[in-house]
């Protein structure tokens, strides 16, 4: 069952998908730009796997957009989707991180960091908007 949690956020198109936070969104797509820029500057060939996952970012990404901007999705359903994925994201992150420290493994104990990095963004976010509005 760890397995299958951890295994959810290489499935790109599903993990993506499930992604509600516009930051969250740019972070993810910068942290492949800069892997890519890496990979090329040493000469090495870039996983294809990676232009993939930049091209489902970025269209997610024009999804929300495109949502807010044509009045489909309104702040308040955004920030309460913010919310909601915080405390999923917080939990993930304790409950892999709980299954690495009992010998899980690094791709577990990897997949709790991320979780729990997502959460973190998504709280800045949520605080920006709610200083803004109020």
């Amino acid at each position: 069952a760890v397995a299958a949690v951890a295994a959810e956020e290489e499935d790109d198109l599903g993990f993506v998908n499930s992604i509600v936070s516009y930051d969250v969104l740019e972070r993810l797509a910068g942290e492949i730009a800069a892997q890519r820029a890496a990979l090329e500057a040493k000469g090495s060939v870039v996983p294809l796997s990676f232009e993939a996952r930049q091209q489902t970012l970025e269209f997610r990404r024009e999804m929300i957009q495109i949502q807010v901007d044509t009045g489909a999705l309104s702040l308040d359903a955004y920030l309460s989707g913010l919310r909601d994925a915080i405390a999923k994201d917080k939990a993930k992150s304790a409950y892999l991180k709980a299954a690495a420290q009992e010998g899980a493994g690094a791709r577990v104990a990897r997949a709790a960091l991320d979780a729990f990095k997502r959460a973190q963004v998504m709280q800045g976010e949520l605080d920006g908007a709610l200083r803004a509005d109020g």
